[in-house]
C-alpha cells in the first residue's frame, strides 16, 4: 500500500461541493483504492465530503483553504466568525471565515504567507500540510518532542518545516513514501489527506487520563506521570558533580513541598534540559519553581502548567433588562466549585470577550464577588450585582465571561541569581509567570524565546481558553545588571507584558549626619560597601547623592516615627530595618526616601519580542532598550517611569525605543491612574520641580490606531522623537501631547494629518520641531 504522510489535525473540508447520506453515496472512484478505508469513516462521521453523489476524487491536490478547513473539523472548532485576515481572502468567500479563525489561531506558519497574501487556491504541499497539523496538535495538546529523520531527502526540506515534520513523525500521523522519501514539496492529495486526518482524529479521541463528569483536567498527549519524583532527578544529579540533567520527555505531576512545587537552591554551572517535558504543578495558590542564589543555572525546553484550575470561563446565555445579573453557562471542563475557597476568593476579577474570543475593549475589569454567584444547575451560574459593579457594560449574549483567583502563585520565581539562562519555555497559566530580583550582581539573565500563552483546551471542552496567566509576564526587580529577554511573546494576560524597576526604602531618622537608618519592605534588599544610595525628600525630589561605607542589621530597633504607613494603594511596613554609615555628610537633615542605585535593573534589553492583547504592555521604571517589538491591543502600551504607591522606583535615565510598533493599545473606556487611555505614557507622576525622565529616545517607532492620545509625555527632559510613524486610525484625538518637559526634540517623523501632530502644555521648554 503506497504509504503517505499524517500529520495531526481537525476536520472537515468544507468545499464548494455538497455533503450526501453515507448510506445512499457511493463513490465509484474509491472502490479499491488504497485510501478508501482512511476516507469512509471520516465521510460517515460528516467530517470530509465528495466531489460529488458519486465521486470523491482521491488523486486531486487539495488547496490551502480546504485543507484548513478540514483541520478545523477534526477536533470539533466551534464554527468560526468572520473576521479580516489576508489580502488575498475576501469576506465573501467561502473560505474566510476559516482561514481567519486558522489565523487567529496561529495555524499558519509566517513561511506560506507573503506580502500579507495567503494564497487559499494553492495546492499545499506536504512538508505546509505537515507544519499547520503539528501547530493544530500543540494547541490542544501537549506540545511534541522532534523524533529523529530518517527521510534520505532531509536536504530538500524547507529549514523551517524541519522541526514540524519532526514532530508528526513522533505524533505517528506521518510516515513516508516506500523508497525512503519524504517529498516536503509534492502537492498532497484528497486522499492523502484523508490519512492524515483519520490518524489524527482517532489521536485526538484517547483520553489521557478518565476523569470524572465536570472535573478539570488539561489535555495532554504521551503518559502521564504522577509517581516520578522530578526533584529528586534533578538535585541527585547536581549532588553527583554532573553538569546537566536531561529529563525524560513525558507530562509529570509535581507535588508542592514546602512552600513551592520545585526548589533550585545554590545551583552553579548547570544545565536542565526539558524538551517535550510538561510539568504540572499541582496548588495553583504556591509557586512553581524557585530559584535561589544560583549561578549560571540553565533551563531548556520546559512547558508549565497548573493542574489545578487558575480561572474559570463561560458564555453568557442570559442577561437581565436592568442589567443587574448575568446567567453564564461554564462549559463541561472548565472548573467551577463555589465550595473551594482556594479559588473562589471573597473577590474575582472578571473580564469579557466577544463570540471571537477577543477580549472586550467596552466592558473590561469587573469584579465580581463569590457570595454573589447563584447556583441555577446544568453548570448555568447567576452572576448578581453586575449593573452596581461593571466599569464597562457593554456586553451582549454569546460573550465570554472570565474569572480568576487572586490566590495564586509564581510559575517560576528567581531570587539572588546570578547569570539565569532560560530558553524555549513555554508557561500557560500561573500569576506573575516570570518574577526575578534582586540578583545580577555578576551576569545578567538571558531569556530566549519565552512563550505565555494560552495552554491547551481541558478534557471534555471544545472552546480554547481565552486567557493564559492572570499576572505579569516578566516582573524584574533590583538586579545589579539588568536582564535581556529576546524572542519572547506574552499574550492575552491580566497584568503586565513587562515590569522593571527598582525598590524605594524609607529613611527613618538621621542617627548623624552621615548615618542614616533604613526601613525596606523587602527581605531580598542588600546594602553592601560601595553602593550608591540617592535620597529623596518626602516629596520624591532628590535631594542628595552617597555612597555605603559599612551597613549593620539592627534586630531590635524602635523607631521615632510610625513604621506603618499609607503610601496609596497599599500600606509600607518594613520587615527590615539597616543602619547605614555613609562616605559623606548629607545635606538634608532629615530624607523621606532612598533608592540603591546597584538594585534598580539598569542595563535591559527587550528585543523582538511581542505582547499582544490583555492589560498595560511595557511598564519601565529603568534604563535600558527595547528595539524590534510589537506592542498590539493592551490596556496601556507603555508607561514609563515610577509608580511611587507602589513605592516602585526608578526614574529614566538613558532608555531608548527602537523600532516599536504600538498599535490598537489604550482601552476606550478606562481613565488610567487618573489619565486619558493612552498608548504611550512618560510619566513623573507628580508635579516635580524638576524633570527627571531624561534622555529618552523613540527612533523609528510606529503608533498606529492607538485610543485617544498616541504618545503621552508627562514629565521628561532630553526627549527625542525622530524617525517615527504616526497612524491615527478612528480612535486617536491627537499623536503626541507633551507638558512639564524640557529640551525636545522632534525631527522626520511622519504624522497622517488626521488628528492634531503635537499639543504642547505651559510647561514646555526648549522644543524643537
Amino acid at each position: 500500500m503506497k504509504k503517505v504522510l499524517s500529520l495531526l489535525l481537525c476536520v472537515c473540508m468544507l468545499l464548494p461541493c455538497f455533503t450526501v447520506s453515507a448510506s445512499v453515496a457511493v463513490f465509484t472512484d474509491l472502490a479499491g483504492h488504497w485510501a478508501e478505508s482512511y476516507v469512509m469513516p471520516l465521510y460517515e462521521n460528516g467530517i470530509i465530503s465528495g466531489k460529488s453523489a458519486n465521486t470523491f476524487d482521491p488523486d486531486a491536490n487539495m488547496t490551502r483553504a480546504e485543507f484548513l478547513t478540514l483541520a478545523l473539523k477534526v477536533p470539533s472548532v466551534p464554527t468560526p466568525t468572520l473576521e479580516p485576515s489576508y489580502d488575498d481572502v475576501a469576506e465573501s468567500q467561502w473560505f474566510a471565515k476559516t482561514v481567519g479563525e486558522a489565523k487567529k489561531r496561529n495555524l499558519i506558519p509566517d513561511e506560506m504567507v507573503s506580502d500579507n497574501k495567503f494564497n487559499p487556491d494553492q495546492p499545499i504541499t506536504r512538508e505546509e500540510m505537515t507544519a499547520i497539523i503539528v501547530r493544530l496538535w500543540d494547541s490542544f495538546r501537549n506540545p511534541l518532542t522532534p523524533a529523529e529523520l530518517t527521510f534520505t531527502d532531509i536536504t530538500a526540506f524547507s529549514p523551517w518545516a524541519k522541526d514540524a515534520i519532526a514532530k508528526a513523525v513522533t505524533l505517528g500521523v506521518i510516515t513516508g513514501n516506500p523508497d525512503g522519501t519524504f517529498n516536503p514539496l509534492g502537492l498532497a492529495t484528497r486522499a492523502e489527506a484523508s490519512v492524515i486526518f483519520n490518524r489524527l482524529d482517532k489521536k485526538l479521541d484517547t483520553p489521557v487520563t478518565p476523569i470524572k463528569s465536570g472535573e478539570y483536567h488539561p489535555v495532554y498527549g504521551g503518559i502521564y506521570h504522577d509517581d516520578v519524583d522530578i526533584q529528586k532527578i534533578i538535585s541527585d544529579a547536581y549532588e553527583s558533580g554532573a553538569q546537566e540533567v536531561t529529563i525524560p520527555a513525558g507530562v509529570y505531576k509535581i507535588p508542592l513541598k514546602k512552600g513551592s512545587h520545585l526548589v533550585f537552591d545554590g545551583m552553579k554551572n548547570f544545565t536542565i534540559n526539558g524538551y517535550g517535558v510538561t510539568i504540572l504543578f499541582d496548588k495553583h495558590y504556591s509557586r512553581g519553581i524557585d530559584a535561589h542564589n544560583t549561578d549560571n543555572l540553565t533551563i531548556n525546553g520546559l512547558t508549565i502548567d497548573y493542574e489545578e484550575p487558575l480561572y474559570t470561563q463561560g458564555k453568557i446565555v442570559n442577561i437581565d433588562p436592568d442589567r443587574s445579573y448575568i446567567d453564564i453557562e461554564v462549559e463541561e471542563g472548565y472548573y467551577f466549585d463555589l465550595k473551594d475557597t482556594n479559588f473562589f476568593t471573597e473577590t474575582l476579577p472578571t473580564y469579557f470577550y466577544d463570540a471571537t474570543r477577543t477580549r472586550s475593549r467596552t466592558a473590561s475589569a469587573t469584579e465580581v464577588r463569590a457570595k454573589q454567584i447563584e447556583v441555577l444547575g446544568n453548570n448555568r451560574y447567576r452572576l448578581n450585582s453586575f449593573k452596581m459593579i461593571s466599569k464597562g457594560g457593554d456586553f451582549k449574549l454569546g460573550d465570554y465571561v472570565v474569572m480568576h483567583s487572586d490566590n495564586q502563585g509564581y510559575p517560576f520565581n528567581a531570587t539572588r541569581s546570578n547569570g539565569l539562562k532560560m530558553n524555549d519555555v513555554t508557561i500557560y497559566s500561573g500569576c506573575v509567570a516570570i518574577s526575578e530580583g534582586y540578583g545580577n550582581e555578576t551576569a545578567p539573565s538571558i531569556y530566549k524565546n519565552i512563550k505565555v500563552v494560552p495552554g491547551p483546551t481541558p478534557l471534555g471542552a471544545v472552546t480554547p481558553r481565552c486567557f493564559s496567566i492572570t499576572g505579569t509576564g516578566f516582573h524584574m526587580t533590583g538586579l545589579s545588571k539588568g536582564f535581556e529577554v529576546y524572542d519572547s511573546y506574552v499574550y492575552d494576560n491580566n497584568d503586565d507584558g513587562v515590569n522593571i524597576h527598582g525598590i524605594y526604602h524609607r529613611v527613618y531618622e538621621n542617627k548623624s549626619p552621615d548615618t542614616v537608618v533604613i526601613g525596606t519592605g523587602k527581605d531580598s534588599s542588600t546594602f553592601d560597601v560601595g553602593d550608591t544610595l540617592r535620597f529623596y525628600d518626602e516629596n520624591y525630589e532628590l535631594v542628595d547623592t552617597a555612597k555605603i561605607v559599612s551597613s549593620k542589621l539592627l534586630t531590635d530597633y524602635t523607631s521615632t516615627v510610625n513604621l506603618v504607613e499609607d503610601v496609596g494603594v497599599w500600606t509600607f511596613q518594613p520587615r527590615t530595618n539597616v543602619e547605614i554609615k555613609l562616605d559623606k555628610k548629607l545635606t538634608v537633615a532629615k530624607a523621606g526616601w532612598v533608592e540603591n542605585e546597584q538594585e534598580m535593573s539598569n542595563g535591559f534589553i527587550l528585543k523582538n519580542c511581542q505582547f499582544i492583547e490583555g492589560q498595560r504592555g511595557l511598564i519601565i521604571k529603568a534604563n535600558g532598550i527595547v528595539e524590534n517589538c510589537l506592542v498590539q491591543g493592551r490596556r496601556a502600551g507603555l508607561r514609563a517611569g515610577p509608580e511611587l504607591h507602589w513605592l516602585e522606583s526608578g526614574y529614566i535615565g538613558d532608555l531608548t525605543f527602537k523600532n516599536v510598533i504600538f498599535k490598537e493599545n489604550g482601552y476606550d473606556s478606562y481613565n488610567v491612574d487618573g489619565r486619558p487611555a493612552y498608548s504611550c505614557g512618560l510619566f513623573g507622576e507628580i508635579d516635580a520641580t524638576t524633570s527627571r525622565n531624561t534622555n529618552v529616545t523613540f527612533d523609528g517607532c510606529t503608533f498606529d490606531s492607538n485610543y485617544n492620545i498616541q504618545l503621552l509625555v508627562g514629565e521628561a527632559k532630553n526627549l527625542t522623537v525622530k524617525n517615527c510613524t504616526f497612524i491615527a486610525g478612528e480612535n486617536a484625538t491627537v499623536h503626541v501631547s507633551i507638558d512639564n518637559c524640557e529640551d525636545v526634540t522632534f525631527s522626520n517623523n511622519q504624522f497622517d494629518g488626521s488628528v492634531p501632530n503635537i499639543l504642547k502644555g505651559d510647561k514646555v521648554k526648549n522644543i524643537k520641531e
